[in-house]
């Protein structure tokens, strides 16, 4: 990360993950409905043009978006965590039922369409942004960084 800081001047995480349709016993958020989207953030790594404009891409797509619900928070490395405002992070995480749950089937081609036009905004191709590192865990987790 220090070497895409020093040549682009910021970096932009992304954390992707997906959730269960129905809350899990070890969940705090124990909510019976859950949107399609959930946007995590961090008051430090977050600002809110990166929170709204994911939120409004998943929108502009017909997606319901919750804001750190049922998960909340976004991953950064502990040595840049709430200490370089040059390292912004956002996680986002698909609910299972839109590529899960026979019920619920949508075109998966329309999440991962979701995802790619977001990360091409970022890189530049629809308009200027940080650089964007993706990760992405099989776990899932109820508590972040």
């Amino acid at each position: 990360m220090n070497g895409i800081i020093a040549q682009a001047g910021r970096c932009l995480i992304i954390d992707c993950h997906s959730f269960p349709s129905a809350a899990l016993p070890y969940e705090t958020d124990q909510s019976k409905t859950r949107a399609d989207i959930c946007i995590g953030t961090d008051p430090f790594h977050t600002p809110p043009f990166i929170r709204d404009a994911v939120a409004a891409g998943a929108k502009a797509m017909d997606f319901s978006v919750a804001i750190d619900a049922p998960f909340s928070g976004a991953l950064v490395p502990i040595s840049y965590y709430r200490k370089d405002r040059r390292v912004l992070s956002v996680m986002i995480e698909v609910n299972r039922r839109l590529y899960m749950e026979k019920r619920f089937m949508r075109d998966k081609s329309k999440e991962l369409d979701f995802m790619d036009k977001y990360a091409a905004s970022e890189r530049g191709e629809m308009s200027p942004g940080p650089p964007i590192v993706l990760v992405s865990y099989p776990c899932h987790r109820s508590r972040y960084l």
